[in-house]
């Protein structure tokens, strides 16, 4: 059995990798960027994006910020919400 570290960073990565698949599968366009987004309202948000091969959050006013600058506790909100 690993170590609670170990479990949190592989529970962090397996949400991330369900993001990432619900970006591709998307049929909604991103208003910001080419290419699919999730629609979301969480924090500052308006969408996830996959830009450069990285999960990137969209706010409204076009700007991107990392995926890190939620929680996990709120990206797991958005996969149990949107």
């Amino acid at each position: 059995m690993g170590t609670f570290r170990e479990s949190y960073q592989e529970l962090e990565q397996s949400v991330k990798n369900a993001l990432w698949d619900r970006v591709l599968e998307s049929s909604i366009p991103s208003y910001a960027f080419s290419g699919n987004c999730m629609k979301i309202d969480e924090g500052n948000f308006d969408e996830v994006v996959i830009v450069d091969d990285r999960l990137q959050l969209v706010d409204g006013n076009d700007n991107l910020s990392n995926i890190e600058a939620l929680s996990l506790d709120e990206l797991i909100n958005i996969l149990d919400n949107y």
